[in-house]
């Protein structure tokens, strides 16, 4: 555990960090914003940058809009709970990338994750990974058309899925987009999973939860996955 201090294009803060500084970073946590970071940006609740050389992916994870002019549930959720106790989605995805790292999961490399200490600031906390460079979309494999690669890529991610269920997991937000083509790789980003729990969510209730995300991309897509799931699954 160290404090930082993070320099982003609009504004420096501090952060009590935890795990490893990157080495590009060890000497000045400073982050740039190029061209490539606009085709990475989450939902509204996140943002990306990176290190000067572009080998680092840093993750800025912003806090809930709810909590304005709501002193009681800021004090409770933000303030306690986020910044104090570290009941942050950060938090727990780095917990989950790096479970997935002893598991052996594909991933790319998970150095270290900080909260924000100024409790009135919109960026709650950030994480810190390896940046693959040439890495796509997945959704754009599909989008192409290519029907052999895409039968690879989802069997290869639908197998992984079903590999972690072996091992007594599932993945709480499985989207395509959450999967990386990298090198007829499947690399898993935003990776926060759970356990799974016995009677709850079963080999069959797992896989209609994924379902649901899966079904979107066309029968086709969602054969191969649910093939690929259950070998993964059995393997």
């Amino acid at each position: 555990m160290k404090l930082v201090r993070v320099n982003t294009p609009e504004k420096s803060f501090f952060v009590l960090w935890f795990g490893k500084v990157p080495e590009s970073l060890a000497s000045d946590f400073t982050l740039t914003r190029p061209a490539l970071a606009s085709s990475l940006q989450g939902n509204s609740d996140t943002s990306f940058l990176f290190s000067r050389d572009s080998s680092v992916l840093v993750k800025l994870h912003r806090s809930p809009p709810t909590y304005v002019g709501k002193p009681y549930k800021w004090i409770k959720k933000e303030l306690l709970q986020s910044r104090i106790l570290f009941r942050n989605l950060t938090f727990k995805e780095f917990k989950s990338q790096k479970k997935l790292e002893r598991l052996g999961f594909d991933i790319p490399k998970t150095y270290g994750w900080g909260v924000v200490l100024n409790p009135f600031s919109k960026i709650q906390a950030i994480m810190s990974s390896e940046f693959l460079a040439g890495s796509v979309d997945s959704r754009e494999v599909i989008a192409k058309g290519d029907d052999e690669v895409t039968r690879g890529m989802v069997a290869k991610w639908s197998q992984e899925l079903g590999k972690l269920y072996a091992k007594g997991y599932y993945h709480t937000d499985p989207h395509i987009g959450n999967f990386l083509f990298h090198e007829r790789r499947s690399v898993w980003i935003d990776s926060r999973i759970k356990p799974v729990e016995i009677g709850k969510k079963g080999e069959q209730s797992v896989f209609d939860y994924y379902k649901k995300y899966v079904s979107k991309y066309g029968e086709e897509v969602f054969q191969h996955f649910a093939v690929g799931f259950y070998q993964g699954a059995c393997s």
